[in-house]
This record gives structure tokens, sequence and C-alpha cells, in this order.
């Protein structure tokens, strides 16, 4: 079908993976997770979907 695994395969680096972390964590939407994560958790998180890792 031609899905891309992983963000990296669509063109994303991993040149902020810090800042979205950060961005991540303070974004107003986030209150409504029902698991508080960090931005270190968030930025790990980030990191796996450019990777296409679990």
């Amino acid at each position: 079908m031609g899905i891309a695994h992983s963000l990296g395969e669509i063109g994303i680096d991993d040149a902020r993976i810090e800042q979205v972390g950060r961005m991540a964590e303070v974004d107003p939407s986030a209150g409504t997770n029902p698991i508080a994560f960090s931005a270190a958790q968030y930025s790990s998180l980030f990191e796996k979907a450019l990777r296409g890792t679990l």
C-alpha cells in the first residue's frame, strides 16, 4: 500500500527531539491524556516514531 513505517521515512528528522518533548508536555491537550508524560517520555515516544520502533 505504500504506507510509511516511520516518521523518518517521510522526511522528518531528529533535530528537534527534545524541543518536541518539551512542547508536548505543556500542550493544553496533554492534560486530557489518561497518563501524564514528562518531556523526556514524549521525546522518547517521538524518537521511536521517527525510527519505527516499538
